[in-house]
């Protein structure tokens, strides 16, 4: 096995390696406070971005569970013998009477709304809503509502001048 032999001017010369260390070492003596100051509020600031995303997630998925129990009274069954529990014979809701239906769902489509603003989950209740309202032979509030989505969704598949989305091929 063959040695390296150094010279003396290498083994006189200052090491980077060490003087970085040093250098970095000097730094942190005179700016620790400054340094940890930093360090914690960016460790603050991560941690309130962590609980903002769970608290933002357990709001759509709350908003999600109001939404597909609306989606199931709107699509429910109808029976004379219902209970006032929708879900009282089992697992699809039944009603005694089609407005009582689209009066429970209306009204879980509206807080979904309400609630919710214009996320993607209240514009869903929107256009339910839209189609509850025809249905309920509210024709022109129906057609307010549909065209208010297609509205929303045209503003947010928005693209270049002269390029046509998926929703501006609508009449």
């Amino acid at each position: 096995m063959g040695t390296t032999k150094l010279t003396r001017k290498e083994i006189l010369a200052e090491d980077p390696v060490h003087l970085a260390i040093v250098q970095t070492v000097d730094l942190v003596r005179e700016k620790g406070k400054l340094i940890g100051m930093i360090i914690a509020g960016a460790a603050l600031v991560g941690i309130g971005i962590y609980f903002l995303v769970q608290y933002l997630d357990s709001r759509e998925v709350q908003a999600q569970r109001q939404l597909a129990k609306g989606i199931d009274f709107f699509h429910g069954g109808l029976d004379v013998t219902a209970l006032e529990d929708p879900y009282g014979k089992g697992p699809v809701p039944l009603f005694k009477t089609e407005a009582a239906k689209y009066q429970a769902a209306g009204s879980e489509f509206q807080s979904v709304i309400s609630n919710h603003g214009y996320s993607k989950t209240a514009v869903l209740a929107r256009y339910y809503l839209g189609l509850l309202r025809l249905r309920q032979g509210q024709s022109k509030e129906g057609i307010q509502l549909l065209e208010a989505v297609r509205q929303q969704l045209q503003r947010s598949n928005s693209r270049l001048p002269g390029e046509k989305g998926p929703c501006q091929a609508l009449p």
